[in-house]
């Protein structure tokens, strides 16, 4: 059976903030090793250890929604 537009929406928002949700995950591991290795250099030399860094910000509702916005235009634009 085809789904309802309603379903098709919610469902274009799980994938949108699945998506943004994993970008996040990237940016904040990909931070969080430089920093280990910073430190890690750091206390090798037994010089101070760099300050924490700063994390991206969890997407927002509206970066959600957005998302999904695009992914609606990309389905329904003819080839």
């Amino acid at each position: 059976m085809a789904q309802s537009g309603y379903e098709i929406r919610l469902e274009l928002l799980k994938m949108a903030k699945d998506m943004l949700e994993q970008e996040w995950h990237s940016k904040r591991d990909l931070i969080m090793s430089e920093y280990g290795h910073k430190c890690g250099v750091a206390m090798d030399a037994k010089t101070e250890l760099p300050p924490k860094p700063d994390l991206p910000a969890m997407p927002t509702m509206q970066e959600i929604v957005d998302k999904a916005g695009e992914l609606n235009q990309f389905i329904n634009q003819k080839s």
